[in-house]
């Protein structure tokens, strides 16, 4: 399953990588990250994976809409 999540906060290429080691980390795939557009698409093999990647996103400082 996959899943777009709006991030603020976000503003370089360093929060990117951070964010994708943090989503990847917690077990999902990241398909796509861009703090231009402030969004980090993931793929999960489940809701609990997906969670778990939001709140991986929200423990590196970033807000999740």
């Amino acid at each position: 399953m996959k899943k777009l999540f709006k991030v603020t906060g976000m503003h370089c290429k360093s929060c990117e990588l951070l964010l994708t080691d943090a989503v990847e980390d917690a077990g999902a795939k990241v398909l796509r990250v861009s703090h231009s557009e402030g969004i980090v698409e993931v793929e999960a093999e489940n809701d609990a994976v997906l969670s778990k990647a939001r709140d991986a996103i929200v423990a590196e400082g970033y807000k999740v809409e």
